[in-house]
């Protein structure tokens, strides 16, 4: 997907000023990075928990974010599912950090629909809590078995 698409635009005058400070092959590069941090930061969320629309970063713990990516995935229902047509366009972009993956997920979906993506049963994280746990566990009887064994 490397096409070159023009856009015109009036930036604003402290836009202005800076574009017209740097060189003009990095103006474009400017641009993007703002962009892709716009769609980082901007991420919106309803995770069916009955408070309603919630900053992704500052409302979601680690568990519940890695549930709203099993969501996007097999975990998902029909409506929960990631769409191809948006999902397949940030999987090629960098960085390979998938909670930013989601997060642009999230504002994409929400600037094509008029509204923040929505679960259709409530995230609760407890599934990734337990796997942690399981994991934790596991690895307590490996180092256990290990220290007997000396």
């Amino acid at each position: 997907m490397n096409t070159v698409t023009e856009y015109c635009f009036q930036p604003d005058p402290e836009n202005e000023i800076y574009l017209s400070f740097i060189e003009p092959s990095w103006r474009g590069t400017a641009i993007n990075n703002a962009l892709s941090q716009f769609l980082t930061k901007s991420a919106r969320i309803d995770i069916a928990d009955g408070r309603g629309e919630i900053d992704f970063w500052r409302g979601l713990d680690t568990h519940k974010k890695a549930e709203v990516l099993r969501r996007f995935g097999a975990e998902g229902t029909a409506e929960e599912k990631a769409e191809p047509e948006i999902w397949e366009v940030i999987l090629t972009t960098q960085p390979m950090d998938f909670f930013v993956k989601a997060a642009r997920y999230l504002t994409l979906y929400q600037i094509k629909y008029g509204r923040p993506w929505k679960a259709s049963r409530q995230i609760t994280g407890d599934k990734t809590r337990k796997l942690q746990q399981e994991r934790a566990q596991k690895r307590r009887i490996r180092r256990e078995a290990s220290e007997q064994g000396k």
